[in-house]
């Protein structure tokens, strides 16, 4: 070897040959071979170890890599370097897509990791990671060289899982945050879909399980989110609030598609109605705090002015009194 000029290795081939039975039918030689190949370095040289095949005479292509710091490349003869990026130090194992340069690529550095990449135009557009800390397992979002990394899910050794943060509280826990100071912030989408054509019943819902006195996991509450009507643009949707009553699952509060809300109807007729469930049970409780002072119910007009008031002492109380009506009574 010289300066500028490395001797690659004799290769060793293997061959096979197999049938081929579309127009015109032939046999057609498989070939695989296996040479080193020496690359120049300053202090050292190093090299890797190449499997290449071909089909018929065609050019060989490669297929596995082994180079001498032991990384292994499946469709690359770099497995250390990802493209445009500085690499990973560590023993590496990357399966490489010469289609469209996607890869999947192993890193047994101090802390392992495990990246799932797509590419085009010589740029990462997605790469995502997965690697562990003290706490668990991380999947984020490194940047182009892999100098820092959005964090985008954490798996916590007690099996609390966060979404946008490192320290999840609860079995799971999402947490989100922009240069918003009024705004809402959408962070939990539940969506259904229908391959039919949508109509007024349509629905999602969110299911609420406890374990019952036998062990068994039963459903305990559902809140239900339903179509009364499906027209596009016209939408019109009620929400309802259901509870387990005597082991039946039951509709205990909805607010309609009008924005009036019935307890104990499916029909309010009112902005509120209450419908008591049997006739010894109270219809509504008003209880004021100790030493109440303020109006224990009041019915005001659009402007705010008291028309009808029911005092802390219980006196019905009249703004303006009907003929041969006190004002307290």
């Amino acid at each position: 070897a010289a300066a500028g000029l490395q001797q690659i290795s004799s290769a060793l081939r293997w061959r096979g040959f197999g049938w081929k039975t579309d127009a015109t039918a032939a046999s057609q030689s498989v070939d695989f071979r296996s040479y080193v190949v020496p690359v120049q370095g300053a202090t050292n040289p190093t090299g890797y170890l190449t499997f290449e095949s071909s089909v018929n005479g065609a050019a060989y292509a490669n297929r596995l890599t082994i180079v001498n710091t032991g990384n292994v490349g499946i469709g690359t003869i770099t497995p250390n370097d990802f493209g445009g990026s500085t690499g990973l130090a560590g023993t590496n194992i990357q399966v490489f897509s010469t289609t469209d340069q996607s890869r999947f690529v192993f890193s047994a550095a101090s802390v392992p990791e495990i990246h799932l990449i797509s590419r085009s135009n010589a740029v990462n557009d997605r790469n995502y990671r997965f690697l562990t800390d003290a706490d668990g397992l991380i999947l984020d979002q490194p940047a182009d060289g892999y100098a820092s990394a959005v964090g985008l899910m954490y798996w916590r050794n007690n099996g609390n899982v966060g979404i946008g943060t490192t320290s999840p509280q609860d079995n799971l826990h999402i947490s989100d945050s922009d240069t918003g100071t009024t705004t809402i912030l959408t962070q939990l989408r539940l969506e259904r879909l229908t391959t039919g054509v949508a109509a007024a019943g349509l629905g999602a819902a969110l299911e609420f399980f406890l374990e019952d006195a036998a062990g068994n996991s039963n459903q305990a509450a559902r809140i239900d989110v339903v179509w009364e009507d499906a027209t596009n643009l016209s939408e019109d949707s009620s929400i309802r609030f259901n509870q387990m009553v005597n082991g039946t699952l039951t509709e205990a509060m909805r607010i309609n598609d009008i924005g009036r809300v019935g307890i104990g109807t499916q029909a309010p007729g009112a902005t509120l109605q209450v419908n008591a469930g049997s006739a010894s049970t109270i219809g509504e409780i008003i209880r004021g705090a100790a030493s109440q002072t303020a109006n224990l119910k009041e019915y005001q007009n659009s402007s705010s002015t008291i028309l009808t008031s029911i005092d802390s002492s219980g006196r019905l109380r009249f703004n303006t009194a009907p003929s041969g009506v006190t004002n307290e009574g």
